[in-house]
């Protein structure tokens, strides 16, 4: 997942769907309050994902949950440097 700092995510995934395996880029949205929780909106080939989620103060790491009806999706993720 890659939160670029101004409300744009980028979200690079491969899922199975009933063993049909999809690989797909799920741009979205997000937005982060001062408490450090949040919200995101993918857009995938299945549809509009939408999470909770609650990022660490010092930004190194994020938790979400989906929140859609009738889905299991959570995560977390690690701040990455990168070398460029």
């Amino acid at each position: 997942i890659h939160f670029d700092g101004k409300g744009n995510v980028i979200n690079p995934f491969t899922v199975s769907l009933g063993g049909t395996i999809l690989r797909s880029v799920g741009p979205g949205s997000y937005t982060v309050n001062d408490d450090c929780s949040g919200t995101f909106l993918l857009e995938t080939p299945i549809g509009p994902q939408h999470y909770d989620l609650r990022v660490m103060p010092d930004g190194s790491k994020v938790d979400y949950i989906e929140t859609d009806s009738g889905t299991i999706i959570s995560g977390g993720a690690s701040r990455m440097k990168l070398d460029r």
